[in-house]
């Protein structure tokens, strides 16, 4: 029964590391810190933070008292769960209606190390009077904004092996399993083009996705390269859509060898 508890107690600290890991430390919404009417404290505003995946979400704004000291104080907050050592008073703030954790704040001379606190702020003293106050949140990404972040990250590749010569024996085809933007063409050669550059030619159903001025490239000598600018022509695909990587020039001197072609796209 004891080896079952610690092997218990050591999985539950594993997945409180991965989840620490994934989602991390900081502000979801709200949590403000500005001087407070009553010399020496500090008024913090309701919202919610996220101590790795805890969710810390107080009913109500809160002062915070600070410390008689002269200096700067750190201030965050944290699951009120949890025993902190603080420069000042430890704070109790009221839980929010969800149910989630109720918060506490606590102030130390030094940036802490702790995993299960948030930093909100830092606090100057002067004599226990408050000074200034520096907004320290780190705003996490709202939901949206983290699958807005994972679909501009969707790319496909393919590799062309051997010399290259413009244009290709047969162009790289794409085709769109679903509704997508095009966003970037990366390029990549094992042997990098002498004399002249590498430029693809980008084509969705046979029109151009970057317009000749922007066709992406890698440069002589370089071993990689791709699109400088978004696409100005036809890069929004349906599903079924078939798109297409040529090249118009291929390196002079010495032809490049062994290229890799990473097509960029976010979900439409």
């Amino acid at each position: 029964m004891v080896g079952d508890s610690a092997a218990m107690a050591g999985s539950l600290m594993a997945l409180d590391y991965s989840l620490r890991q994934l989602f991390g430390n900081g502000v979801l919404a709200g949590m403000g810190v500005s001087a407070g009417s009553v010399a020496g404290t500090v008024n913090v505003a309701a919202g919610a933070v996220l101590s790795g995946h805890v969710l810390v979400e107080p009913g109500s704004a809160v002062s915070v008292a600070g410390s008689a000291n002269t200096g700067t104080l750190y201030l965050y907050a944290a699951p009120a769960s949890v025993a902190y050592t603080s420069i000042g008073t430890v704070t109790a703030g009221a839980p929010a209606a969800s149910g989630a954790d109720a918060p506490a704040y606590f102030t130390s001379p030094t940036l802490s190390t702790r995993t299960d606190a948030v930093l909100l702020a830092t606090v100057t003293l002067s004599a226990g009077t408050v000074v200034s106050v520096a907004d320290k949140r780190t705003i996490l990404p709202t939901p949206a904004q983290m699958t807005s972040t994972i679909t501009r990250l969707c790319t496909k590749e393919t590799t062309v092996y051997g010399a290259l010569s413009a244009p290709l024996p047969s162009p790289v085809l794409f085709a769109c399993p679903t509704a997508l933007n095009i966003t970037s063409l990366g390029l990549y050669v094992q042997t990098p083009p002498t004399g002249q550059a590498i430029i693809a030619r980008v084509q969705r159903s046979g029109v151009d996705v970057w317009l000749s001025a922007h066709y992406p490239s890698i440069a002589p000598g370089a071993s990689a390269g791709g699109s400088a600018t978004s696409p100005d022509g036809a890069y929004n695909c349906v599903a079924g859509t078939i798109v297409s990587v040529d090249l118009t020039q291929a390196g002079s001197t010495t032809p490049g060898s062994n290229l890799i072609v990473v097509l960029g796209y976010s979900l439409a």
